[in-house]
């Protein structure tokens, strides 16, 4: 008996929305794939679709229009889409439309309306409209939408850097480095660092290792490591050469070889690779010469 009133209570609760996001990734990469890569079956499917995915990507292909698909730029179309998609709470949509009312693209310039839509985006979730906010704050970006504010838009970018975006992860490693809108905190400043340096969402891989080599090197906010050092120079790529150069001097060969190994058996299990790896030879003892 307890069983079917405790059913038939969940049928009277009001249903709770789920936000919904469709390219997680903050660099666009994978929607620019996608879109770059359609076909004139790809869109033919896609008119018709109910599918999520399928009208948002279609919606952004009517934003731009695709003469090479004979597709012509449809505004009205596009963001009727998008706002129906916004309405299910599909926040990639949202944060287009965001897009749009900023730059005044298919719709009339309405700053007001811009920043609705790019706080709605972000305060469900989305960490590309958290990333767009924080810079937007601290003034780098959306020039004339929000006034500069440090601690928002460090609020922002530390919501975007926990989403997993590299960027916004070492932007708040800096705020705490240089004391933008906060105390000084060598700690804060290396943790942030080092979650950039293996964030998820990355646009330019090493970025973020260079700098955690620094940290380690100089023992900022962490114990001097001259081996992790080495070994996140040389995930660098070419940008760590002057590093190594310098760490050279000061290692001996075999906690060279144990830095090296340790940015190999990173590159193998993650399957990225600098060019330093393919010039370097694994032993049959598992080191690399």
């Amino acid at each position: 008996m307890k069983r079917s009133f405790f059913v038939m209570l969940l049928m009277f609760l009001p249903n709770i929305a789920v936000a919904k996001i469709i390219f997680p990734d903050t660099t666009g990469d994978e929607l620019n794939s996608i879109y770059h890569e359609l076909t004139n079956e790809d869109v033919a499917g896609f008119r018709n679709s109910s599918e999520e995915k399928d009208r948002y990507v279609y919606a952004i292909a009517l934003l731009n229009g695709r003469s090479d698909l004979e597709l012509e730029k449809n505004c009205k179309d596009a963001i009727s889409i998008l706002k129906n998609l916004s309405l299910n709470d599909v926040y990639d949509a949202t944060y287009a439309l965001a897009v749009q009312y900023y730059r005044g693209d298919c719709v009339t310039k309405d700053y007001d309306l811009a920043l609705q839509y790019f706080k709605r985006s972000a305060e469900s979730g989305y960490g590309l409209a958290q990333k767009k906010l924080g810079q937007a704050y601290w003034g780098k970006t959306l020039d004339g939408l929000v006034e500069e504010n440090d601690k928002k838009a460090l609020y922002w970018l530390e919501k975007a850097g926990a989403y997993g975006d590299e960027e916004s992860a070492g932007n708040v490693s800096y705020f705490y480095r240089e004391g933008v809108g906060v105390q000084i905190d060598p700690q804060k400043s290396f943790c942030w660092q080092k979650r950039s340096a293996f964030a998820k969402y990355s646009s330019v891989k090493g970025i973020g290792f260079l700098k955690l080599a620094e940290y380690y090197e100089s023992g900022y906010g962490t114990e001097v490591n001259l081996v992790k050092a080495y070994t996140y120079y040389d995930l660098s790529g070419t940008a760590g050469s002057e590093g190594k150069s310098r760490l050279r001097k000061k290692l001996a060969d075999n906690e060279i070889e144990k830095a090296i190994n340790a940015s190999r058996e990173w590159q193998e299990k993650n399957n990225t690779f600098v060019r330093s790896y393919h010039h370097l030879q694994r032993q049959s003892d598992g080191s690399y010469r």
